[in-house]
């Protein structure tokens, strides 16, 4: 897509090993805070985070979600 947009030079790097880290980092960072977050915005809301970073966490173990950066130049 980059290269039909007139870019070359394109260079990718894959995060998706820091995406998976950082999300994890997330999901323990909230477990650890879990009474202050329930008493904030309540434990319907702090549930849901939770598991959608288990489910988020899930996908990218299995390959489904990716994180990449591009860089490129353009004439």
């Amino acid at each position: 897509m980059l290269r039909a947009a007139g870019f070359r030079d394109i260079a990718q790097t894959d995060l998706t090993e820091e995406f998976l880290r950082t999300t994890r980092g997330w999901y323990e960072g909230r477990q650890r805070h879990a009474a202050e977050l329930i008493a904030a915005g309540g434990e319907t809301m702090f549930r849901e985070r939770q598991s959608d970073s288990r489910k988020q966490m899930r996908a990218i173990e299995d390959g489904l979600l990716c994180r990449a950066l591009f860089v490129a130049t353009r004439p």
